[in-house]
């Protein structure tokens, strides 16, 4: 192996000091990153619930003008809160998301399209020709 010329080495130990300087402030970075004991934690993941219950308090009365809390009332906005997007959300599942790529997946899936005089499509016989 032939000996590398003498400024080749010196390009050699310039990249090697610039990723170790590279490498020590990396390191510091990380070692920034450590919460102290006394700091403050980030919030902890909510669930669903707590995310759309939070969410429909912010949209005041938008939809249903709250003046008297009646069961009925509350009844109303159970079901306006739960009950319908929970339903929509099924539906869009059911019908739209279910089996996008293969029809044969989803609860809803296409028939094969069938045109005139096509050999392939074999109807099934008219009651009493059996």
């Amino acid at each position: 192996m032939a000996p590398l010329s003498e400024a080749r080495e010196r390009e050699i130990e310039e990249w090697r000091q610039a990723r170790s300087k590279i490498r020590a402030e990396r390191h510091a970075f990380l070692k920034d990153q450590v919460l102290a004991p006394n700091e403050p934690l980030p919030p902890k993941n909510q669930g669903l619930s707590v995310r759309w219950s939070a969410w429909w308090a912010t949209q005041g009365t938008k939809f249903v003008p709250a003046v008297v809390q009646t069961p009925v009332r509350k009844g109303g906005m159970f079901f306006l809160k739960w009950v319908v997007p929970i339903w929509f959300g099924h539906y869009m599942f059911k019908y739209h998301f279910l089996g996008k790529d293969d029809g044969m997946l989803g609860v809803a899936y296409r028939r094969p399209r069938v045109y005139p005089n096509d050999s392939k499509f074999n109807p099934p016989p008219a009651p009493g020709e059996a």
